[in-house]
């Protein structure tokens, strides 16, 4: 029943077998301060196109230029006249006036950074959460009031270089993720759908007018009972009753305002029809 009922999703979404995203981060602390003699060194940087900047950053290291829209990686400046407040570990900071650039210090060595195409520089999330390098997706990130060049360089499924995009329109249970301009296919978890307005997997009973999808077609046409047809056991966890899936005892269905969700016990447990909860095996 667990794959007709994965089936039964994805003939509604996208066809495909499930899997989970992978957005985390590392956590570290973000230090606040900024490299010392940070001005002399600010000139070169600001108020420079993206696009430009990144050929101006690779002649002065005496690089070859980076192709605008083929470019994966924009290529970091090296600063040997400033140096770093902290010579061991990893410190990020922002640039005063470009939401397109950063400072990082690794273990002594300043370089000036700029963030790919589709993706700012926020100080917040630099550290734990980050999309890229330290940089964020442009639709999440605080500038505080920093300038920002958001002009997209767009490749065949890719309108920036690294986004998050729909597979299309209608519920999907799948979503396009862009990485150096390459999409990739991402999975949400078995019961979710994607949802365009927070850019991440959702419920697909909220997402019944924005998305069309239908929760009681994806489960196999599972329709909620009425507050009448609930057994006694049921009726103990109104307002959302709980059902067991035939023939998968991982799964079981959570009725929320009328509607069916999908939920699975944690490894190594069960759901039991005796108390309608999850109970672990041993």
């Amino acid at each position: 029943m667990r794959r007709f009922v994965c089936l039964a999703f994805l003939a509604i979404a996208c066809g495909q077998s499930l899997g989970q995203n992978d957005f985390q981060g590392r956590r570290r602390k973000v230090l606040r301060r900024r490299p010392i003699e940070v001005q002399s060194i600010e000139q070169d940087a600001v108020e420079v196109p993206v696009p430009q900047a990144r050929a101006v950053q690779a002649a002065s290291a005496g690089l070859q230029a980076v192709p605008q829209v083929n470019s994966l990686i924009p290529a970091p400046q090296i600063i040997t006249d400033t140096q770093c407040p902290e010579k061991k570990g990893l410190q990020v900071y922002p640039h005063p006036d470009s939401c397109n650039n950063f400072y990082k210090c690794a273990n002594g060595t300043l370089t000036l950074e700029t963030c790919a195409n589709g993706l700012l520089f926020d100080e917040g999330k630099a550290l734990a959460g980050a999309a890229h390098n330290h940089c964020s997706y442009n639709w999440e990130a605080n500038c505080n009031g920093r300038k920002n060049d958001s002009t997209p360089l767009s490749t065949p499924g890719c309108e920036y270089q690294f986004g998050i995009y729909p597979s299309g329109q209608g519920c999907f249970a799948s979503y396009t993720k862009c990485v150096n301009g390459q999409p990739l296919e991402q999975y949400c978890q078995l019961g979710l759908a994607y949802d365009h307005r927070i850019h991440t997997c959702n419920w697909p009973d909220l997402l019944v007018e924005s998305a069309g999808c239908d929760p009681s077609a994806a489960l196999g046409d599972f329709r909620c009972p009425s507050d009448e047809e609930l057994s006694p056991l049921a009726r103990r966890f109104f307002p959302f009753p709980r059902f067991p899936v035939p023939q998968d005892d991982t799964l079981y269905i959570i009725c929320v305002n009328g509607m069916p969700r999908l939920n699975s016990c944690g490894q190594g447990s069960f759901f039991s029809e005796e108390t309608l909860g999850c109970v672990e095996e041993f």
